[in-house]
């Protein structure tokens, strides 16, 4: 059985290679968002991290999972190609699975990667399919949005009782990382339509959440209309919402059968949500 131990500050610069090395990740603009991920998660879940170590007494794999009142998430769970298929994997879910509480939701945003898939579905948590949309926009087709108004830290309290409603939990710690320094944008709508939020950059959207389908629609539209002149990245978009793959389609982009959402306990569908794939 591969040791595991608490993952531990030091232990940052190495868990950042595993990761990079597991997902086959070449782009290094990434790496100061994600030290800042696994930096949020330590100072938020340090109980919840763990890293495996190799014959040398190296990082080989590391797993981080959060609790946000009664959901228990899994963030990451990555192992370096050398020391794959050794159980390293498996010890480390356990491990982060021993985070949560009895009676806890829980709630895994899964890669392609069968292994993991199969470990997920023998912990007994439920699949559904997800996809994801990825490529350049089109703006000169997207219909204008309407009602959206930009937002700071003082629009948090509205984007928790959205998350209420559309996610099932709440999330104030996570949401005041995804808004902070590194060029993410918050918008929101608040009118007799309903409520909602999105946080996007101009690569990816962070997340997003609604109280009904045309605060929905125009959140998202909003954020491809302002994506840079690459690829722009939607994640986890759950197959029963159809209204964002209108939205895409609109857009230019078709989405596409990409990962997986594994679910226990009281977790919604998520119509009008669309979750951050590290902090759910």
């Amino acid at each position: 059985m591969p040791i595991t131990r608490p993952f531990e500050p030091p232990d940052l610069d190495q868990a950042l290679a595993v990761f990079f090395d597991a997902f086959e990740i070449a782009d290094t603009s990434l790496e100061a968002y994600l030290r800042a991920r696994f930096s949020h998660l330590l100072r938020t879940d340090p109980q919840g991290a763990w890293v495996a170590l190799d014959a040398g007494g190296n990082v080989g794999g590391v797993a981080t999972a959060i609790r946000r009142g009664s959901l228990w998430a899994l963030s990451v769970l990555a192992v370096a190609k050398g020391a794959q298929n050794r159980g390293a994997g498996r010890a480390l879910f356990e491990r982060a699975l021993g985070y949560a509480r009895p009676e806890d939701a829980r709630l895994i945003l899964s890669s392609d990667d069968p292994r993991a898939q199969r470990l997920y579905k023998h912990a007994g948590l439920r699949q559904r399919r997800a996809h994801e949309g990825k490529g350049r926009i089109d703006r000169a087709r997207l219909p204008a949005s309407a009602g959206v108004s930009a937002a700071g830290a003082e629009s948090l309290g509205l984007c928790e009782e959205v998350d209420r409603i559309a996610r099932g939990h709440a999330r104030r710690t996570d949401l005041e990382f995804m808004i902070g320094p590194g060029g993410r944008e918050l918008w929101v709508i608040d009118d007799r339509r309903g409520r909602g939020y999105v946080i996007t950059g101009s690569e990816r959207l962070f997340a997003l959440a609604a109280t009904t389908e045309p605060v929905a629609r125009d959140l998202l539209r909003h954020a491809l209309a302002l994506a840079g002149d690459g690829d722009y990245q939607v994640s986890f978009v759950g197959e029963q919402q159809r209204w964002a793959r209108e939205v895409f389609s609109e857009a230019g982009i078709e989405l596409a059968p990409r990962g997986a959402i594994f679910t226990s306990g009281a977790v919604p569908r998520w119509d009008l949500f669309i979750p951050n794939p590290a902090l759910g």
